[in-house]
């Protein structure tokens, strides 16, 4: 078995205590890998990524999450950072036999009891390493089950991390099953599904153009859109943005819509801040961004931002202006993105999690996922692991009796309507 450990030097006696335990433990060898603040490491550090963006390539799906460049930039990027809370780049490829893995995580400090999320920087905190939705990349092979199982336990140990947490994996990922034998594991463990909405745009045979819904269906989408055209005389605009010379006026236009709406007392969606742009910007270079306005009158109605890697795109945020929900303007918007990745060669449309109404509308299949949460067996951990427990249950009982009840689409609209209202109230008394 051989492992390669690449991170910053801030989490040097992090990648030591892992190394160790891999080789006292597995007999592994280990090479740790550096990448300073100035981006600068040693010549194995290339050959690593080139051997990550094989797999990647082969085995996918590529997205931002498991990009080696944009990992290699973030390492460098929180190798400046002093904060000690501030997450940190984490990447382990490992081979054994013919199985390859790699794994593309986040170390950072978090607040005990961890979610939902603690009141005080006072707080004790555990160190948790974070793994992104696709951040499990692999080569199968009949040893896959047991390197992977070697990931997490040397991933657990003490001076490495109290916590494993694997955002979004799918349940017949290669991996799922053994990082979820939690006895195994000699961890405390649990296992949050999550449902994946999909719609298929191109027809994997021939490359055409494909529709799943049903005739009404279309019909009923096609006059929703020209209801839409009618009520702005005509006069509408579909603009798609891929430049980063257009992410300043895109950013305007989406936070302009925002600020109308819920997402605003939330935050979530396109944020006015340099950061995002410059996220957007990064995006756009790579080749990756994606995002869409659709004007009435010159008047930005709706938005819709996302990346595309290879032949799928991902959707992180759509908002429209409430005023016109009355002509579907999301809806409308949504099916014009689509036929637009269509057109260039895009086969799937990524919903994201969630059971919004509009997924369900605009998708044709889902995929099951969970979230999966690995604790360390010692005091601190476990600790949090019953905590995180008690709060899961509580909130799946909730949930599942406001299911029962048909109350969730309801109470989601009353919320929403609330949080509006009191937006438009707080702006209102703040002045002009």
């Amino acid at each position: 078995m051989h492992v390669s450990i690449l991170t910053n030097p801030r989490c040097r006696p992090i990648a030591e205590a892992q190394a160790r335990n891999l080789e006292s433990k597995y007999g592994a060898s280990v090479e740790m890998l550096y990448i300073d603040s100035d981006g600068k490491g040693n010549e194995r550090i290339d050959a690593m990524r080139e051997e990550w963006s094989k797999l990647r390539l082969a085995s996918g799906p590529a997205t931002r999450y498991n990009d080696p460049e944009r990992a290699v930039r973030g390492i460098a990027f929180t190798a400046k950072s002093e904060d000690p809370r501030a997450k940190a780049t984490y990447v382990v490829l490992a081979r054994q036999g013919e199985s390859k893995a790699v794994l593309i995580s986040h170390i950072k400090k978090v607040a005990v009891p961890g979610r939902p999320r603690a009141m005080s920087n006072m707080a004790p905190t555990i160190t948790s390493l974070e793994v992104p939705e696709t951040g499990i990349v692999v080569h199968q092979g009949p040893e896959l089950s047991d390197l992977c199982s070697k990931i997490a336990q040397s991933a657990l140990a003490r001076g490495v991390a109290d916590h494993v947490w694997i955002r979004n994996l799918w349940v017949d990922h290669p991996a799922f099953d053994a990082l979820t034998q939690w006895r195994h594991l000699g961890a405390y463990g649990s296992s949050e599904p999550k449902i994946r909405r999909w719609a298929t745009l191109l027809d994997p045979d021939t490359g055409e153009r494909i529709d799943k819904h049903s005739g009404k269906t279309r019909a009923n989408l096609r006059k929703a859109d020209r209801k839409f055209v009618k009520a702005f005389d005509g006069d509408v605009e579909f603009e798609c943005v891929t430049q980063p010379e257009q992410v300043e006026d895109f950013v305007r236009d989406a936070t302009g819509i925002i600020a109308k709406t819920y997402q605003a007392a939330l935050g979530i969606g396109a944020q006015d801040t340099e950061q995002y742009r410059s996220y957007l910007r990064e995006m756009a270079k790579a080749g990756a961004l994606r995002g869409y306005v659709i004007r009435g009158k010159g008047v930005p109605i709706a938005y819709v931002v996302g990346d595309r890697w290879g032949t799928a795109f991902t959707l992180w945020a759509t908002s429209f202006l409430p005023e016109h929900r009355g002509l579907s303007p999301g809806i409308v918007t949504l099916r014009r993105v689509m036929e637009s990745l269509a057109a260039e060669g895009v086969a799937k449309f990524d919903f994201g999690w969630g059971e919004a109404e509009y997924k369900k509308k605009l998708g044709d299949y889902h995929t099951d996922e969970a979230d999966i949460s690995l604790y360390a067996k010692r005091l601190i951990p476990a600790f949090t692991f019953m905590g995180r427990s008690t709060y899961q249950a509580a909130k799946a009982q909730t949930e599942q009796i406001i299911a029962r009840h048909g109350a969730r689409d309801r109470l989601k609209s009353i919320w929403r309507k609330k949080l509006t209202g009191s937006r438009s109230a707080s702006e209102r008394s703040s002045g002009p």
